[in-house]
């Protein structure tokens, strides 16, 4: 019995060992794989000219993580630690290299944020503009608006932000779609409103009792000339 308990602890202890193995194995290759991409990127801005590095910069913004800024780092102090004479000046150059491209790359890169906070405001203040006639006195807002006079200021002032050049085609298409889901069932009320209105004088008509339009013919009336109950050739 002590035996087979021991087997089943080695076992067990032998199975723990292999799947700690398997997962470190797989994230040493994720990391791996990691390490070649940041690489590769920054090969890429290296070797870039000026023009092409702020396009790169944009295209790859999400990539200037963590693990990036370590990687150029670790990248530099490599050039530093290398002690070859004869690589002195090659290596002194690359080293340079790589300094200058992260001061350009941090540049770059914080004046991209400063413009997606500048737009991200300005287009905070168009959008409470555009929506002020269906906010209320604390600034909340009720959607669909219950006041038809609001989609109209509403769709004027989007037609003023228009020409003034401060919406993109996007924030257009969104915000009439918006107006056009909210514009539908009031429609649908008003035709309902219009068609009960115009059903009201029918009834009425209908309950009302017609005239006669011919004149009964009257038993016993005799004329005043002969005497007599009119015939038919009289009435001819």
């Amino acid at each position: 019995m002590v035996g087979a308990i021991d087997s089943n602890m080695i076992f067990l202890d032998l199975l723990n060992r292999r799947t700690l193995i398997y997962a470190v194995d797989q994230d040493a290759e994720k990391s791996f794989k990691t390490t070649v991409e940041v690489d590769r990127l920054i090969d890429m801005l290296r070797d870039s000219s000026s023009g092409e590095l702020e396009k790169l910069v944009v295209e790859n913004v999400l990539a200037f993580n963590e693990n990036f800024w370590i990687r150029l780092a670790a990248r530099t102090d490599t050039c530093k630690s290398d002690d070859d004479k004869a690589w002195f000046l090659l290596v002194s150059a690359v080293q340079k290299d790589y300094e200058e491209l992260a001061v350009t790359l941090m540049s770059i890169v914080d004046r991209l944020v400063h413009k997606t906070n500048e737009k991200i405001e300005s287009a905070t203040d168009v959008l409470k503009g555009i929506l002020n006639p269906v906010m209320d006195e604390v600034e909340e807002i009720s959607w669909p608006p219950k006041d038809p006079k609001s989609l109209i200021l509403m769709e004027n002032e989007l037609v003023k932000r228009e020409q003034e050049g401060q919406l993109d085609e996007g924030f257009l298409s969104e915000v009439n779609a918006q107006l056009r889901q909210v514009r539908m069932p009031q429609r649908r009320a008003k035709k309902t409103t219009i068609g009960a209105t115009n059903e009201t004088p029918n009834r009425h008509a209908d309950s009302t009792p017609q005239r006669a339009t011919s004149i009964p013919q009257q038993e016993g009336v005799m004329s005043p000339q002969t005497g007599q109950e009119p015939g038919l050739s009289q009435v001819m």
